[in-house]
């Protein structure tokens, strides 16, 4: 639990922390902020952060909200302040090191900070961006009796997704010829899955062209049977009015 006299203002907001010998002042008036001598300024745009910085300022934006803090913390330095902020917020800013002394004081003051910063809806550290996952693709009837093609590298095919787990190339594809080799002139992982996959069906197969329907599992199968992988077989493959496979299957 924190204990905080808080005074607001028409134009800044002032808060107390006297067990961690802190001042905070969250304003948007550079001049209030200079009347600091001695203190840090965390400079948010749209309530993100943007720098941790020390007074007097230079420019700043009219959209820019400016947090002011001192402390009466005599065996701390404001640098020793900055660096845990600086650190805490992950932003590539030079500051000198803590010293193994002050390091628990300075941990407990920047968390304090960030626990009050959070409530008046101001975070030191950004959320991570998510990272983007592999898309997840779902079968309907719908997609079932939709016929979808593919012009690829020489390959040409009309293909349908049946069934979840089945997906037909329809006699007459064209397969394309050339096997895609390494730097080092191998055959690679995709490519030697794919002469497994023709030899699987190596009966539906004349020359370079099927004379029968051949049943695949899956879309990504499909484009290493047809060209060797090497693209997204799921972006290849679209309708008659040019919509992608995956754009029909896709879910969120």
């Amino acid at each position: 639990m924190l204990n905080l006299t808080v005074k607001i203002e028409e134009n800044n907001t002032q808060i107390a922390i006297p067990a961690h010998q802190l001042q905070m002042m969250i304003t948007s008036d550079c001049a209030v902020a200079n009347l600091k001598e001695d203190g840090l300024c965390l400079i948010f745009d749209d309530r993100k952060l943007v720098t941790i910085t020390t007074l007097p300022l230079s420019k700043t934006k009219k959209s820019q909200t400016l947090i002011i803090i001192s402390m009466n913390d005599n065996t701390l330095k404001l640098d020793h302040l900055k660096f845990g902020l600086v650190k805490l917020a992950g932003k590539n800013e030079k500051t000198p090191q803590i010293p193994v002394e002050f390091e628990a004081a300075v941990t407990k003051k920047v968390q304090v900070i960030a626990l009050i910063l959070a409530q008046f809806g101001y975070k030191l550290k950004s959320p991570m961006p998510k990272k983007a996952g592999k898309p997840r693709h779902k079968w309907t009837k719908e997609i079932s009796t939709l016929p979808f093609y593919l012009d690829y590298h020489g390959a040409t095919a009309t293909v349908f997704w049946q069934k979840r787990s089945e997906i037909v190339i329809k006699s007459g594809a064209k397969l394309q010829t050339e096997i895609p080799l390494n730097k080092d002139g191998s055959v690679g992982f995709s490519a030697r899955f794919a002469q497994k996959l023709r030899a699987e069906h190596e009966n539906e197969i004349i020359g370079m062209q099927t004379v029968a329907d051949v049943v695949l599992k899956s879309p990504n199968e499909v484009g290493l049977f047809l060209y060797f992988g090497g693209t997204n077989s799921w972006l290849q493959l679209k309708d008659e009015d040019g919509r992608t496979l995956d754009s029909w299957s896709q879910v969120e």
